[in-house]
């Protein structure tokens, strides 16, 4: 069974592959993982890093996000 961050890096990696080409072109230096409450996560392309909330990971439901 995969880890927590070994599945948030896979599905960020399939995500990313997916993305328009303009965002493609952005660049990626670190993914985090944090308790969002209802947000699914962020991108800062200042720093090039994405935060995701863990609880996408977990199989959480919406509701219990917050």
């Amino acid at each position: 069974m995969l880890s927590l961050t070994d599945r948030a890096l896979a599905v960020c990696l399939a995500a990313w592959d997916l993305l328009p080409s303009l965002k493609r072109d952005a660049w990626l230096r670190a993914v985090g993982l944090e308790r969002l409450g209802a947000k699914h996560g962020s991108y800062d392309p200042d720093t090039g890093v994405i935060v995701l909330n863990q609880a996408l990971f977990q199989g959480e439901t919406h509701q219990s996000y917050r």
